[in-house]
């Protein structure tokens, strides 16, 4: 799987990459993905600016409570209290907006992850482009081939019965033995 990091600064040579593999179809994924991976990022962004705000307000009530504690004046305790609960209600309010950005960003990174693993490796620019395997280059060769003979073959049998008829025989074979023996 290539990095996203890759693709979001390389999107010219991903594309380019996926034609010399001839697979056009996937060539719109790429900017999928980038389009995904840009929302993915803006949200990631807005949830960590609402746990900044909601670590803010969280340590700004541990004073107040202290305050609050200490306060002997009516009048001061209940203003205290206000902003304590106008500091609780602002928490609360974020939470359910970061749950929700929390849950599009989870779509977000599966859908990313998912693109990801259909988009091909990059081609080692040793590799000779072609659509099949007739366009390679041989590099080297050790020995001569070999010329495998399908001789012994039965007029009606494919290499999975050959194999199965010749198991059976030895097994055949082996009891043979093993009866001589037992006679003995």
């Amino acid at each position: 799987m290539l990095d996203i990091k890759f693709v979001r600064e390389n999107p010219d040579a991903v594309k380019e990459n996926i034609k010399k593999k001839f697979q056009d179809a996937k060539l719109p994924l790429v900017d999928e993905v980038i389009e995904k991976d840009a929302k993915y990022r803006a949200c990631l962004k807005e949830v960590e600016a609402l746990k900044a705000a909601r670590n803010k307000l969280s340590k700004a009530n541990g004073p107040l409570f202290g305050q609050l504690k200490k306060c002997t004046d009516e009048a001061q305790k209940a203003e205290l209290q206000a902003q304590i609960d106008a500091n609780n209600a602002a928490v609360k309010a974020d939470a359910d907006k970061m749950a929700e950005l929390e849950k599009e960003e989870e779509t977000l990174s599966a859908r990313i992850q998912e693109i990801m693993y259909t988009i091909p490796q990059m081609i080692d620019p040793s590799v000779p482009i072609g659509p099949d395997d007739t366009y390679n280059v041989e590099a080297q060769r050790f020995g001569e081939p070999v010329a495998v003979s399908y001789t012994h073959l039965r007029a009606h049998e494919t290499d999975s019965y050959l194999v199965c008829r010749l198991l059976l025989e030895k097994k055949k074979h082996i009891l043979r033995k093993k009866k001589k023996k037992k006679i003995r």
